[in-house]
């Protein structure tokens, strides 16, 4: 055999590694799935005996179920990420799996009891989604990236608010057929719908290791969308409530609404101005203010009146813009993020009525392929009017499937404020996500390899 086929076999061999009974691994990566899948496997039984063999009932223990949510999330995050799938639909299949709907290794009175995660989760979107957006980055491609917004966003909430309406009057009959819930809950779905994924997008983008214009311009898009998408949720959340005024407590009228808003705003750049001074003036221990910042603006402001995902994001975009300590801010984020977040997603597949997903799955299905049409014409029309990036017309709503964080706490206090169809609806919305989340990575990566091959100097 020549020196070129040795070299071959050599190449082939390194790559290899083998067991104790001559099973061979690629790169050893096979191992490290079994050893993930066991370990998950493990984990699971740990939770469906120790409640049963532990001196001291552990079962209605919050901590216990926070714990053990937490490990089991993370492990099925890994594996998710190893497959190809975001970390955060390894959480919520985690949830799901474990959840009262599941396995029930985690109780209804578990998910009960750990709802105050979600106010701080939810703050810490926020204040990182606000403080993604640099108008440094954004600045150049300014022309396209408001009118793909603007043509996204119009389009998507009309053509999902309607076409939820027909579908659940006519196709799939819901619960809540009266005309106040359907109107109510198409609006809500129509206004969510529009989001897309900040955290997921930028994940794919960095793994593919090349930014380019293209890059910028989506994820200038992404990111002041949902600046946009919280404004239009603060009013719609108001319409739906006048709607359903037996479902409320109060009804804010329009006026009301916006002062909300102003006074969201305005706690924002209140708070925002406080985090800038304590990062220049304190150097140590910022992780403990942030967290109490954030539990603060939640708990306090909320009860209000006023909007906390607002206030957050108006405080993380003050700091990142306007500031010089913006870097360190999203460093500590960063660090703080990553247990709470495995803890919140997780507790939210744990919460979804997988019961009635049987009513509304098929439901689910149709509003994701109307999701697809209606960000494919939203962008088309949007890059036609702006006549820049051409290129993009036909395959630019490929990068914005990927729904997660900010659509999951939206459908969060969708399900706390409406009572009666707040569920079905949040449920709905949930599956949705899920399947979003399942393959807006993939057209992504899809739109970028392209890209990439197009223009391999950029």
């Amino acid at each position: 055999m020549d020196g070129l086929g040795d070299s071959r076999i050599c190449v082939c061999f390194a790559d290899r590694r083998m067991d104790g009974n001559g099973r061979i691994f690629q790169n050893g990566r096979q191992k490290r799935e079994i050893m993930n899948l066991l370990l998950l496997l493990g984990l699971i039984l740990f939770g469906a005996l120790m409640p049963r063999v532990a001196l001291i009932d552990i079962s209605a223990s919050a901590a216990y179920a926070m714990g053990l949510m937490m490990l089991i999330g993370y492990v099925t995050g890994r594996l998710a990420k190893r497959h190809g799938l975001p970390s955060i639909t390894g959480y919520l299949l985690a949830g799901m799996l474990i959840g009262p709907f599941g396995l029930k290794n985690i109780t209804q009175s578990h998910v009960s009891d750990l709802q105050l995660i979600n106010g701080l989760a939810l703050s810490l979107i926020a204040l990182t989604a606000g403080g993604e957006i640099r108008l440094a980055r954004l600045r150049p491609h300014f022309r396209v990236i408001s009118w793909v917004l603007s043509m996204q966003t119009l389009i998507m909430i009309v053509g999902m608010s309607a076409g939820f309406w027909i579908l659940a009057t006519w196709v799939f009959p819901v619960p809540f057929a009266d005309t106040a819930g359907v109107l109510s809950a198409g609006l809500l779905i129509g206004i969510v719908s529009t989001a897309s994924s900040p955290s997921t997008t930028l994940a794919v983008i960095v793994e593919s290791g090349k930014r380019s214009a293209t890059t910028d311009l989506i994820l200038g898009v992404v990111m002041l969308k949902d600046i946009v998408i919280l404004f239009l949720f603060c009013i719609g959340l108001n319409i739906a409530h006048a709607l359903n005024p037996a479902e409320s407590e109060t009804v804010t009228s329009i006026g009301g609404t916006f002062m909300q808003i102003f006074g969201s705003v305005l706690a924002g750049l209140l708070i925002g101005g406080l985090i800038i001074v304590c990062l220049s003036r304190v150097k140590n221990h910022m992780v403990v203010f942030i967290l109490a910042v954030c539990f603060f603006s939640y708990e306090v402001f909320e009860p209000l009146g006023l909007h906390p995902l607002l206030i957050m994001m108006t405080a993380g975009f003050l700091v990142v813009n306007l500031s010089r300590e913006g870097d360190r801010l999203m460093d500590h984020l960063e660090a703080i993020s990553p247990p709470v977040y495995v803890l919140f997603f997780t507790l939210a597949g744990a919460a979804l009525r997988l019961d009635l997903l049987h009513t509304v799955g098929i439901l689910a299905m149709a509003l994701v392929v109307l999701r697809l049409f209606f960000k494919w014409a939203g962008t088309w029309i949007g890059i036609q009017f702006s006549v820049k990036a051409l290129h993009l017309r036909h395959r630019g709503w490929t990068a914005f499937v990927s729904q997660a964080g900010l659509s999951l706490g939206l459908a969060t206090i969708i399900t706390e404020q409406f009572p009666r169809w707040g569920k079905s609806v949040g449920v709905l919305i949930l599956a949705a996500i899920f399947i979003n989340q399942l393959i807006g990575p993939l057209t992504l990566k899809w739109l970028l390899d392209k890209e990439n091959r197009a223009t391999p100097n950029e």
